[in-house]
């Protein structure tokens, strides 16, 4: 939860300091073992007498670093967070890059590895498998679109854009300074960690590694060919097992592919619902089912299967912010949550940190979180604004199928588009593999690329080879896939002293990642944009299932903005995203065919969306206050994001109840349940025993899911509701296989 009024920005409570000072050479760390700080014999002359907090707090370490214009302050506070002090952002970005190698480094090149396809390098030996992520990773090219949009940032004139080039050099300086010191002396980089990794084999950090890691980031926040082909899979399995059986029992299951897809939500809250609105139905294209072509998608899958964010094959995966404007704010200033539901890894997947420049121009300070081995702040607050995400789920992606057929004048593979064969454009990708970075061999695999579509989705073999191309592949086109200049965006945010500025940053960088962005500013003002490229799609076909490659189905020109949901200062008072379908395109179970023209192309936002469960949660608890003319306080949001009560248990139990009280019902009066009679019968006592007491754990059930653990001293009712969700969550977990395993 964030104020920037009622709660602005503060010194920390500081633990230890560190002088980063500019030399010619690269020194080492003058460790100290108390509070004081006893320079070394090389150290620079002491600082005059402390003029600011930042001075006072004891100093314990200083570094000597080439590059710097002018000394940096770094505190770390009781959590170990860096407060950066710089008298410039290029200052400000090398200190930044120091302290989270020294924090990161491992997660920092992992990371950049997975980008680039390299990850076999560092363990291939080990786990050959990682060859085939590898060769997976580079179909998509995340390093040579790295190196495009750098070149393009440098090619730029614009004063912004070479002081962000200066700040992301200045970064890998600052990492490499790390590096360099890691490896001149092992004891500074865990020894646990040398099992896996070892660092004198670690290879300097390149500005154009932090732009494939935002790359990677918004490739896995939106990419999703997975669920593409996963939705065209089930549909044509079921086509082909069940229309047209001649078995009656087969074929009364006849469009068990549409049931297993549906697309509108359990609960039907909106970020901003739609107004009126005039449907208009569009001519839908036949299903293409036979058993080649659905062994194809199933082999294809495995390459794309993990990669991205499908969010209907992971929905448990998710994040919630909201926003609450003044008017119903305690404060009398706006309020913004954000829960970005990360797993609980270690390290965890954001890094956190505060970086302040003061130049003779402006004063800059930005606090938030980043991911580890980028400049600047994704998601957090500066002294005029405050912002969150959430994945938004508009699609940017799709899977394409391609007849494959000799060229005519043998110059290798051709697909047919439009009436006429265009080749294909093989790409060399070289894999090394070995161990800590030590290669012991190379592995050249060829790739292809539909010049008009994108790459080629390879099947691997056994030996991690590509299979040779068939007459029938998929290809994939995707948003990412061209330069976008992702840090210029948060740059822009970093920097942005009103919500305006913000918005005006990201509606012109952040075409890719596909976010629900939420602000509130000093001035009164929250808002919402989703800020992404919108592909318009050719009429026929759904965009949400593999397309044909023939040339009709392609993209139009990009959605207009202004069609892309998006709002400030709503008179609703506030605005809930927690991947949820925004204005209700999925209401009737059709965001394509069922949406309205525009210029001649349905509007089409994504299929893709959360159940609306969560968001339906939160605004709720907005809605109640609201209804109560009460003000939402800090600790309201602190409790709505805390929220532990389950909408699915509200909706299904009484379903279980049914099941459960036909259970009490046999147990009373064998055979009086026919069904459930054999089922009893072979049921152990103690299972018996324990029907009853599962029966009335659902019955009291308040639908709150409290985790209970003994050190907590849960209360009665805490434990009551616990033992409820077990049982509720057992019974869900086994309810679609038992009720659909025989057709699935």
């Amino acid at each position: 939860m964030l104020s920037p009024r009622s709660r602005p920005l503060a010194r920390p409570r500081a633990l230890r300091c560190f002088r980063v000072w500019p030399s010619v050479w690269l020194g080492v760390w003058l460790s100290a073992a108390s509070a004081g700080c006893t320079p070394g014999p090389d150290a620079p002359p002491p600082p005059p007498p402390a003029v600011s907090p930042v001075e006072s707090v004891p100093q314990q370490s200083t570094v000597m670093a080439r590059g710097l214009s002018a000394p940096v302050d770094v505190v770390r506070d009781e959590f170990g967070v860096p407060h950066i002090y710089a008298q410039s952002f290029a200052d400000a970005a090398f200190a930044q890059g120091y302290f989270m190698a020294q924090d990161r480094l491992l997660m920092m090149d992992l990371g950049r590895r997975q980008a680039t396809g390299t990850l076999a390098e560092l363990l291939g030996e080990v786990s050959p498998a990682l060859i085939d992520s590898d060769i997976n990773m580079r179909v998509h090219h995340l390093a040579a679109t790295a190196q495009k949009t750098l070149a393009e940032l440098r090619a730029s004139s614009d004063g912004q854009d070479q002081a962000l080039v200066t700040a992301v050099d200045q970064f890998a300086a600052g990492v490499n300074t790390y590096i360099a010191e890691a490896q001149a002396d092992s004891r500074r980089f865990p020894a646990s960690l040398t099992i896996v990794y070892d660092i004198k084999t670690a290879r300097p950090w390149q500005p154009e590694d932090s732009i494939a890691l935002a790359l990677l980031q918004a490739f896995s926040l939106s990419f999703d060919a997975d669920s593409e082909i996963t939705f065209s899979a089930v549909e044509e399995a079921a086509a082909l097992k069940f229309d047209g059986a001649a078995d009656p029992v087969r074929a009364a299951r006849k469009g068990l592919g549409a049931d297993l897809q549906l697309l509108a939500p359990v609960d039907p809250t909106y970020t901003l619902p739609e107004a009126g609105g005039q449907p208009v139905r569009h001519a839908r294209a036949a299903v293409r089912a036979s058993a080649a072509e659905l062994r194809l998608l199933r082999a294809a899958r495995r390459s794309v299967a993990g990669l991205g964010d499908d969010h209907v094959l992971r929905p448990a995966i998710g994040s919630n912010n909201w926003v609450v404007g003044a008017g119903l704010s305690a404060t009398g200033h706006p309020l913004l949550a954000n829960d970005t539901h990360l797993l609980l890894s270690n390290p965890p997947v954001f890094y956190l940190q505060h970086l302040k420049v003061s130049t003779a121009a402006r004063t800059d300070s930005v606090m938030g979180v980043q991911f580890a081995g980028l400049p600047g702040v994704v998601l957090g607050m500066n002294e005029h604004l405050a912002w969150g995400s959430t994945v938004n789920q508009i699609d940017v992606t799709d899977v394409y199928r391609e007849a494959v057929v000799p060229c005519p004048t043998g110059g290798g593979p051709c697909v047919l588009w439009k009436g006429g064969k265009v080749p294909l454009q093989p790409r060399k990708e070289v894999i090394g593999v070995g161990r800590f970075g030590k290669l012991s061999e190379e592995r050249e695999v060829t790739l292809y690329d539909v010049p008009h579509h994108g790459p080629i989705v390879p099947r691997l073999t056994a030996d991690h080879q590509p299979e040779p191309l068939g007459t029938s592949e998929l290809s994939i086109r995707y948003t990412g896939y061209e330069p976008v200049q992702l840090l210029r965006a948060v740059w822009g945010v970093n920097l942005a002293r009103n919500l305006d500025e913000a918005v005006v940053a990201l509606e012109r960088d952040f075409l890719v990642g596909r976010q629900n962005w939420v602000f509130i500013d000093d001035r009164g003002h929250f808002g919402w944009t989703q800020a992404t490229r919108v592909p318009r799609r050719s009429p026929g076909f759904a965009p949400w299932k593999v397309l044909p490659g023939d040339g009709s189905a392609e993209w139009l020109s990009d959605l207009d903005r202004k069609y892309v949901p998006h709002a400030t200062d709503p008179a609703q008072g506030f605005l809930v995203t927690a991947n949820n379908d925004p204005i209700g395109v999925t209401a009737n179970n059709d965001p394509f065919f069922g949406q309205p023209l525009i210029d001649g192309a349905p509007r089409y936002l994504g299929a893709d969306y959360d159940t609306g469960t969560r968001a339906g949660r939160i605004t709720k608890r907005i809605l109640a206050k609201k209804s109560a003319g009460q003000k939402l306080t800090l600790d309201d949001m602190a409790a709505i994001q805390a929220d532990q009560v389950t909408e699915y248990g509200e909706l299904l139990a009484p379903t279980l109840l049914l099941a459960g009280e036909a259970l009490l019902k046999e147990l009373a009066q064998p055979g009086s349940v026919p069904e459930l009679t054999p089922l009893l019968a072979a049921a152990s006592p103690e299972v018996k025993a324990l029907v009853p007491t599962a029966v009335a754990w659902v019955r009291g059930w308040s639908f709150a899911t409290p985790a209970a653990m003994p050190e907590e001293s849960p209360s009665a009712a805490q434990i009551a509701d616990s033992q409820a969700t077990v049982v509720f969550a057992m019974w869900l977990g086994q309810l679609d296989k038992l009720a659909l395993g025989d057709e699935l």
